[in-house]
């Protein structure tokens, strides 16, 4: 929007500025992601324009433009101040969720670089399922030898190996052993600080037919349980972490104790890293998580709380305030802090469906519909999604439509046992009437 005022607010259009904006808009927008380009460019044609409108001589009638002009220049230069400032106190990595810091250096933590040595050390065989935001990294390690499963060249791949790989990492419960048994998947590949691997990693931990292969704080690898290679699992180590990645690797670790359910060693770390950078909300809600599930919901609360205090920017602490004061029964507290989660994070999944259960507990059936079906169209594949809208249809004494959902619901994961159950019921009051 910046550059685009900048065209407006020139005395002449340059056509040719114009036409490589425009073209790389179109990339940029084609691509979805990878806007890095765009930015480039905008960047650049916003300097040219901005020298332009400094030369420009104004017509003391136009009083308007005036205004517009010197408004336009000092909104850029406010903003490369602001934006600056944040970057160098590393504000704008904390409130963006990246793990970086301010300064020269780089952060090996965001490659698997133990795990890939791991790989080839104990010449793991066959195909491998891998998380696609570590995959660019694999790629250029272990290529030709292994190739990966997916990167973050995710355009190249297609829409439906996308959905496939997506699926996977949705919900591994129903689609991970399709995806094994049709690319042979030997071993797996995953990182504790990708929104990819979380799912993927718990579910793993509990499955007997896979093993915890190798663990460091850049990358995760499991085998099949039959693999003889011996496991490798490093343990944090405070004095083998410089400053830059001390927070990251702590963070890393941290989360897959999380995951794998390992609560007293993940509550020490996250410990350490608010003691490291106090604003660092992450933690704080990880905390408040196991806290809640530890029915600790006073400490809960505390951190939530002190999240919110950080900043009331994430949709997450609302979250967890919101489950606990449904554990207590409140639900209109509750409806009230989902309400706020969900204006911060319009698609959010976990919040989407407490809402359902406590418009449920409320009997606003067709509330829950509502949602179910537009929660759908983005997760088709989520078979907990029509077992819900199944049980609203049920509720609302729509049985043969709450028929209906609750197989589509069987057919996408045929050991949906909450499913039968809840079809053989909606059966019985069929044929009842």
């Amino acid at each position: 929007m910046i550059s685009l005022a900048g065209f407006i607010l020139t005395k002449k259009i340059r056509i040719s500025r114009l036409l490589v904006y425009i073209v790389f808009l179109y990339l940029s927008w084609l691509a979805v992601r990878n806007t890095a380009n765009f930015a480039f460019v905008a960047c650049i044609i916003t300097i040219f324009n901005a020298e332009n409108m400094r030369d420009i001589r104004i017509d003391p009638n136009i009083r308007l433009f005036k205004i517009f002009k010197y408004g336009y220049l000092i909104f850029i230069l406010l903003f490369v101040i602001i934006t600056s400032y944040n970057i160098a106190l590393d504000k704008y990595y904390v409130y963006g969720g990246v793990i970086k810091n301010f300064g020269v250096g780089k952060v090996d933590i965001m490659f698997p670089i133990g795990a890939d040595e791991f790989i080839k050390n104990n010449n793991l065989k066959g195909n491998i399922f891998n998380d696609a935001l570590i995959g660019g990294y694999f790629t250029w390690d272990c290529y030709p030898e292994r190739k990966v499963f997916m990167d973050g060249r995710m355009e190249v791949f297609g829409e439906k190996f996308l959905e496939k790989y997506k699926s996977v990492y949705d919900n591994p419960e129903v689609f991970f052993d399709k995806v094994k048994d049709e690319y042979s998947v030997e071993y797996v590949l995953l990182h504790p600080l990708s929104p990819h691997s979380e799912n993927l990693i718990k579910y793993l931990n509990k499955d007997k037919l896979w093993k915890l292969a190798y663990l460091d704080e850049s990358g995760v690898v499991f085998i099949k349980n039959n693999n003889e290679v011996k496991s490798s699992i490093k343990e944090p180590e405070v004095s083998s972490f410089d400053v830059l990645e001390k927070i990251p690797a702590y963070l890393s670790y941290a989360n897959f104790y999380y995951f794998t359910e390992q609560y007293e060693k993940a509550k020490t770390l996250y410990l350490a890293i608010i003691k490291l950078n106090p604003d660092f909300v992450e933690s704080y809600v990880n905390l408040g998580s196991i806290f809640l599930i530890e029915k600790k919901y006073r400490e809960s609360r505390e951190c939530f709380e002190s999240a919110l205090k950080k900043s009331n920017r994430y949709a997450e602490p609302y979250f967890g305030i919101s489950t606990i004061y449904l554990n207590e029964g409140k639900y209109n507290e509750a409806l009230q802090n989902l309400n706020y989660a969900l204006s911060i994070k319009p698609v959010f999944p976990e919040a989407q469906f407490q809402l359902c259960y406590i418009y449920l507990k409320l009997e606003k059936y067709n509330n829950v519909i509502s949602i179910c079906k537009e929660m759908i169209k983005k997760q088709p594949f989520n078979e907990k999604l029509y077992n819900l809208l199944g049980t609203a249809y049920y509720s609302n004494k729509n049985y043969i439509d709450a028929a209906e959902q609750y197989r589509k619901a069987i057919m996408i994961n045929q050991k949906y046992t909450e499913a039968k159950r809840n079809l053989a019921v909606c059966l019985d009051k069929i044929k009842e009437k």
